[in-house]
């Protein structure tokens, strides 16, 4: 009976190493990969955010102006935005001044730390929060009469002039969506046009300083009467510009505004706290219908985000693929989230937590139906364990070296060096250099736990092999204050137990 009972111990060995190894990586995946506080902490460690912030923001300002007829919105393609490296500077310090290093980690946070623990099942529930009205105050606000930092680049660009060339230019053009160009028109149109482009070039010409300062009025007083809407600070929002002073640009005007020349001319262009009201009233996006949500992100307290708010925008998406018939038949509708979180817990903590309790059940297994009495059980188990650890020493040390860590590495330096990266040089570096430290701490975190099983398995198969000895007994018992008692019997079982009693 001892010999099957042992045999089925050494085939349950090279089941114990198979899921040893598995509990020790995936035991390490959800200590990393899986945890917000690690993925936060690499971010700070490689010092992310500010580079983002210094070197990520110039790159999508050069990205944006570069390709600005393709992602500026089709009423204002023909804004003609300067793209010489002065503007691309000032357009990018203000975007960092409106976006700084502290937002960009509090609006990670809410995705890393709530959202994502959420999302896979580490959490029942979060409530994150974030705010961008002290940014948005500093780079759009005004003090004791001084411009804006907003009003500053602005100014110094001369945006207002090249707005108003742009939007005539395609107005004469009669393309709404075409690129402005820097000078006026060389002549100005023969007697086959009509009065309002012979007056629009005649403007282009001969008083487009008059017309960019009155632009420069009627925007920054957009301005005025927005900022303080957003932030909170008036419950009113009424917008005007008046083309009374200049009515020719209404006609330049009016395909960036979405309105006609004759309504600018006559009545401006308007728009108050209540048609906004009634354009988020009519909108088919719930998530897009409360003012008081669109606006929070602006205001003091901030944006405050819950699970309630996560699933219910997970439910817009769903609805809104469902209802498209072309979606449904190429099968792109996502699933239902609470569904498929439910199945990412479960197979998280089957594969995590179910790997490692399997790991204990045969280590306790093979101690058990290998060992006779406490001595030989612990002589089983730990032999068991520590060979379970050797195994994955082995392959977290020098076949790891050998094979995934080299080709992990090459993949990081190909980013590193990708050339049509959409991330600046200095960014891949930083990226690159931030990955290999994680995919470090990653091996050396298996390796670590596996050095520390494998002492423990020493220790204990050192400890069952030493107790047979008398004099280690003894001292062991003496160091507890112990008297010596009898020593464990042994586990062949083939001796007789009158082999001790004295010979009649």
């Amino acid at each position: 009976m001892l010999i099957a009972r042992r045999i089925l111990a050494l085939l349950l060995a090279p089941v114990l190493c198979a899921t040893f190894l598995v509990a020790l990586v995936t035991g390490r995946v959800d200590a990393t990969v899986l945890n917000p506080d690690f993925l936060l902490g690499q971010a700070d460690d490689a010092d992310v955010f500010a580079l983002a912030h210094d070197e990520g923001i110039p790159a999508f300002v050069d990205d944006y102006l570069e390709e600005q007829q393709e992602k500026l919105p089709e009423n204002l393609r023909a804004a003609n935005l300067p793209t010489d490296e002065e503007a691309r500077a000032r357009i990018a310090e203000v975007l960092q001044a409106l976006l700084p290093p502290e937002f960009l980690r509090e609006v990670t946070s809410v995705a890393v730390d709530g959202v994502f623990p959420y999302a896979i099942g580490r959490s029942n529930g979060f409530e994150v929060s974030v705010s961008l009205h002290d940014p948005l105050v500093a780079t759009f606000g005004s003090e004791a009469g001084r411009p804006s930092r907003f009003e500053e680049a602005w100014l110094d660009l001369g945006m207002s002039e090249r707005l108003i060339r742009g939007f005539t230019t395609a107005a004469l053009d009669g393309e709404g969506g075409a690129g402005g160009a820097d000078g006026p028109p060389s002549s100005i149109p023969g007697e086959d046009v009509s009065p309002e482009e012979a007056g629009l070039a005649l403007l282009l010409a001969q008083d487009i300083d008059g017309a960019a300062d009155w632009w420069d009025e009627q925007f920054f007083g957009f301005i005025d009467g927005l900022l303080p809407f957003l932030v909170g600070d008036s419950e009113e929002l009424d917008l005007h510009i008046d083309f009374t002073e200049y009515p020719l640009l209404a006609y330049a005007f009016a395909g960036p505004l979405k309105s006609d020349a004759a309504t600018l001319q006559r009545e401006g262009w308007h728009f108050t706290d209540e048609d906004l009201h009634r354009k988020l009233a009519e909108t088919e996006d719930v998530t897009m219908a409360d003012i008081d949500e669109q606006l929070a992100i602006f205001r003091p307290s901030g944006l405050t985000f819950t699970e309630q708010d996560f699933d219910r925008w997970t439910k817009e998406q769903r609805r809104e693929a469902l209802a498209d018939p072309e979606r449904v038949a190429t099968d792109d509708v996502p699933p239902d989230f609470g569904d498929q979180r439910d199945r990412i817990r479960l197979v998280r903590m089957a594969v995590t937590r179910g790997s490692a309790l399997a790991a204990v059940v045969l280590v306790l297994a093979v101690a058990f139906l290998g060992g006779r009495g406490w001595l030989g059980r612990l002589r089983w188990g730990s032999a068991a364990l520590l060979a379970a650890a050797t195994l994955a020493l082995v392959v977290t040390v020098p076949v790891w070296a050998a094979t995934a860590s080299p080709r992990l590495e090459d993949r990081i330096h190909d980013f590193q060096i990708d050339a049509d990266s959409p991330f600046p040089a200095p960014v891949r570096e930083r990226l690159a250099s931030a990955a290999i430290d994680a995919l470090h701490d990653f091996t050396a975190g298996m390796q670590w736990r596996a050095a520390a099983w494998f002492i423990l398995g020493a220790l204990g198969l050192a400890f069952s092999i030493a107790w047979q000895r008398d004099a280690f007994r003894r001292r062991v018992r003496g160091f507890f204050g112990r008297e010596d008692g009898p020593t464990e019997p042994p586990e062949s079982g083939t001796a007789s137990p009158r082999a001790h009693l004295p010979s009649p």
